[in-house]
């Protein structure tokens, strides 16, 4: 069982406040707000160890920042827009839940690539 400090805490609510997935730098200056003391090197060991857990789902978009999800309860889809690199969320239909949950998968990742409405 992990230990949750104040800096745990911090970056866990973070994550579960933003939707449009943070990196680890954009974890830290928000985390900061209430723990102004976090270090970078703080933010990282405990995004590694979230995402070990299955707390925090780790993106790999073609910038090449990783970026984090908090939001892991409900299965979803990403969308990557090509241009402006912002990552949406979308849900999966009742059908896809229910199938997954189901056929008792233990992760899985849908990736769509593209333009967003803003850039098309």
């Amino acid at each position: 069982m992990q230990n949750y400090s104040r800096q745990r805490e911090a970056i866990v609510r973070v994550l579960q406040e933003s939707y449009d997935h943070p990196t680890a730098e954009e974890v830290l200056a928000l985390s900061r707000k209430t723990c102004p003391k976090i270090s970078l090197a703080t933010v990282y060991r405990n995004l590694h160890d979230l995402a070990q857990s299955g707390e925090v789902l780790v993106l790999h978009p073609s910038d090449g920042k990783e970026r984090f999800d908090g939001h892991v309860e409900t299965p979803h889809a990403h969308f990557f827009c090509k241009a402006c690199g912002k990552i949406r969320d979308y849900p999966l239909t009742m059908l896809q839940t229910k199938t997954l949950y189901l056929t008792e998968c233990e992760s899985f990742e849908l990736n769509f690539y593209g333009l967003c409405e803003d850039c098309k």
